[in-house]
């Protein structure tokens, strides 16, 4: 378990300390490692608890020409045949870690990568050159991700809700009919405001099972565009596949 911050913002800086103080507030999911970078347009921030490549899995992690950065939570099942592939397309690795992987897969693949992952998982990527960011969640949700909105356009996302609050950049209010669902039913379900939320909390809401992506220059509307497609594993395809077939 690993935890992650982004704040992806409009223009300008932040105030210095907000991404080490959303690291920090996760320091319960990665106490092996907390780190962060500021990075035009963009910050980073990663707790780690390391399980593969304990030398080599460093997050923030980027390509070897720093041009792509990502922060990861979770676990890649099938990176080693991934690596393969990759490998096959030309891509050198420097570590053994399946983050290293899944940025090699986005260089390779773009958005799509997503698809080709079986696994669980959380993660950001941020592209310094085109300045855009891609957010992904599995398909169950089995690593959470919450991402919401500032005053000033800036998109923010993180592993917990927690560490969105003590960013100082949002102002959450309670939503009582979700608060009232979730104490009957032990969650929240998609009814009055906190329809596409899932959270008690308005205006933060839980990243759902699909990619989205937003780029610096776009943010400033303060939506994150999102792919319409689900992130099924091809893997899952050829399964649903033969069993229409038996």
């Amino acid at each position: 378990m690993c935890g992650i911050a982004a704040i992806i913002r409009q223009a300008g800086s932040l105030p210095e300390g907000i991404i080490d103080r959303m690291a920090h507030r996760l320091d319960h999911r990665g106490p092996d490692a907390i780190s962060s970078i500021h990075l035009g347009g963009c910050d980073l921030g990663h707790t780690r608890l390391s399980i593969i490549d304990l030398a080599g899995g460093t997050q923030p992690m980027p390509d070897d020409t720093r041009r792509f950065w990502v922060v990861f939570n979770g676990e890649i099942y099938n990176y080693r045949e991934l690596r393969r592939t990759l490998e096959s397309h030309g891509w050198a690795f420097r570590t053994q870690s399946d983050t290293e992987v899944l940025l090699r897969a986005y260089q390779q693949w773009g958005e799509d990568c997503a698809s080709r992952l079986n696994g669980q998982f959380a993660f950001v990527v941020w592209d310094t050159a085109e300045r855009k960011a891609m957010a992904a969640r599995d398909r169950m949700g089995e690593k959470p991700l919450y991402w919401t909105t500032a005053s000033d356009g800036s998109v923010i996302v993180a592993s917990e809700i927690k560490s969105l609050l003590v960013s100082g950049l949002v102002k959450p209010r309670i939503d009582r009919v979700a608060i009232d669902a979730y104490l009957a039913l032990g969650y929240v379900p998609p009814i009055g405001p906190s329809t596409k939320t899932f959270t008690p909390w308005s205006p933060v809401a839980r990243w759902r099972g699909a990619t989205g992506r937003c780029a610096a220059g776009d943010i400033g509307s303060r939506r994150i565009r999102r792919t319409s497609r689900s992130i099924r594993s091809r893997q899952s395809k050829r399964s649903a596949g033969l069993s229409r077939r038996r």
